[in-house]
């Protein structure tokens, strides 16, 4: 059943004995009732361990009551990275690993939320005490200093996106006083590790408050309100976490492009002759340095990148109405760029953009709005002297370009059967993203004048070009590069980057040997120094480090039966 559905039913409830009862003896009927969401016994066995912690937890933190559950899966982008604030296409998958909301309705505005996870507090929300209750825009109340103040005092705290959730919901239904709830949280996405585990968290506790108080949201509606409490929290997101746990059904691979249009998103089964590897770095975000001064770069000359491509299409006489048009990187496909000279086209544009221009030269070239606005987001924390003056935008705007295709026509290879090519189109992507070789030499894609000229006499389908983007790690390179040596047929980051997971494509008759070889590689002290792990991976966690993707339903609410 999906959410839109579910969200619009009064659930006949049950007691958390009565759930704790069917969990711990896998009662028929539970297991009945589950595989629909999950799939295979053994999917659905392996997620039980979860729901047991939660509703004891329940159990210990508030007795015994009639209670509802929500889920919340993780999320997976096959193809399409750093694309979707740019409208590029992406490829969603869900991801069994998921969060998990035990409620039952409190009898007074404030919320009560628990975590099983030891250090993280107990959150008590009382709305009014946020002046919630102002009838304003959500991005006006979010930008008042007192608001500000709150979230930034905790920031990076899980209470934030809890809190989030329940004043969104307060937003959501102003007409209604809404009841609070009184709910245990559990969720087994690692955290950090670019499988969305805030969104999870923040869509399954506003969908609990929706539920116990009878009211209803579409997953369209969804998206955004995920956005918004999300942003609260001090982080600017897109769309696509939200989308791949909103849309995909079990075992699909959903594409679209944004903005959201559902009548727009192909839809594809995932083969059964494949198998996605999920592969937890247990790396986290740390830049610092150079490192962190690249990275910006590069997020910098990306935010702005197609503004300049325009600019150049009109110079070249592209007519201004049909320029203006192409707002988004989905708008620069293969078929839509025929008309200009296709692939030719767009290494002729890049050529025009100088191979490295300083910001006072940038603005006396181009006519880009809010400029100086964009340069004190990405580089206002800096010292005067550290902030750079010097860009190259040709990589960040040939690896967007590309990567949009890419994820464009990764679904036909996965339609055709032709898994060959679809594992390259990874492995090409994370090239774009790659900062070392195999060799563990410093290394980035080539756009320099003569390389873009080549590109251009060979006619160069634009999706076989990495681009340069450079949001890898030497930890992710060595797991991608481990990965593809071992027999997989292509493997990339997902995510923002940096650290996190790689995802690494194989036949399923090559999976065992290929996760054997990672579980050998990750065992040794090169990698551990790479990942900057204090200490070797215990048993548990290297067992846990690669996990075979079992894509289930989407996000919903238990039925009790």
């Amino acid at each position: 059943m999906g959410i839109s559905a579910i969200l619009f039913l009064t659930m006949n409830s049950k007691s958390a004995t009565q759930w704790l009862a069917a969990i711990t003896t896998c009662d028929a009927a539970l297991l009945r009732a589950l595989a629909p969401i999950y799939g295979a016994s053994s999917a659905v066995l392996a997620r039980l361990p979860l729901l047991q912690r939660v509703v004891s937890a329940f159990l210990d933190r508030f007795g015994d009551h009639d209670v509802r559950i929500i889920r919340c899966p993780g999320r997976i982008n096959l193809r399409g990275m750093h694309v979707d604030t740019h409208g590029g296409y992406l490829n969603l998958m869900t991801h069994q690993r998921e969060t998990v909301v035990v409620f039952t309705s409190s009898k007074d505005p404030t919320s009560t939320v628990v975590n099983i996870e030891t250090g993280f507090p107990e959150v008590r929300c009382d709305p009014a005490q946020w002046n919630a209750a102002k009838r304003t825009a959500w991005a006006d109340f979010i930008a008042q200093a007192e608001v500000r103040n709150r979230v930034n005092a905790k920031r990076g705290d899980w209470s934030n996106y809890v809190e989030g959730a329940i004043l969104r919901a307060r937003h959501q239904w102003p007409a209604h006083l809404l009841g609070g709830i009184r709910a245990v949280a559990g969720s087994d996405i690692p955290r950090g590790a670019s499988l969305s585990s805030s969104t999870a968290l923040s869509l399954a506790v506003f969908m609990s408050v929706a539920a116990s108080n009878g009211q209803a949201a579409t997953p369209t509606e969804l998206i955004t309100i995920a956005q918004d409490i999300e942003w609260i929290t001090g982080a600017r997101v897109g769309v696509s976490d939200q989308v791949a746990m909103l849309f995909p059904r079990a075992n699909e691979v959903f594409n679209f492009a944004p903005p959201f249009d559902l009548s727009k998103a192909r839809k594809q089964p995932f083969p059964d002759g494949l198998r996605l590897l999920v592969i937890n770095s247990h790396t986290e975000r740390n830049l610092s340095g150079a490192d962190q001064l690249r990275y910006t770069r590069n997020r910098f000359a990306y935010s702005i990148a197609l503004e300049l491509l325009r600019s150049e299409m009109l110079r070249g006489g592209v007519a201004e109405p049909i320029v203006r048009s192409m707002l988004r990187l989905s708008d620069f496909n293969a078929d839509a760029l025929e008309p200009f000279g296709g692939n030719s086209a767009v290494y002729h544009w890049l050529q025009q953009i100088p191979e490295s221009i300083s910001l006072d030269e940038l603005r006396a070239r181009y006519n880009i709005r809010a400029l100086d606005e964009t340069y004190g987001t990405y580089f206002g924390p800096l010292p005067e002297c550290d902030r750079p003056d010097q860009f190259n935008f040709r990589g960040p705007l040939l690896y967007g370009l590309a990567e949009s295709e890419r994820a464009r026509v990764f679904i036909d290879a996965i339609a055709t059967a032709n898994f060959t090519k679809a594992g390259r189109l990874m492995t090409i992507g994370h090239d774009g993203d790659r900062i070392v070789d195999a060799s563990g030499n410093p290394w980035s894609y080539p756009v320099d004048n003569n390389a873009v000229q080549e590109l251009s006499r060979r006619n160069v389908p634009i999706h076989q070009v990495p681009g340069a983007y450079g949001a890898s790690s030497r930890a992710l390179d060595a797991l991608v590069d481990c990965s593809i040596g071992a027999g997989a047929l292509g493997a990339s980051l997902t995510g923002a980057g940096i650290a996190g997971v790689v995802l690494a494509l194989c036949r399923a008759p090559d999976t065992e040997r290929i996760v054997d070889a990672i579980h050998s590689y990750m065992e040794t002290v090169g990698s551990g120094r790479l990942a900057r792990r204090p200490a070797p991976l215990t048993p548990d966690e290297l067992r846990s480090s690669v996990v075979v993707n079992q894509p289930p339903a989407s996000a919903c609410e238990l039925d009790p039966l």
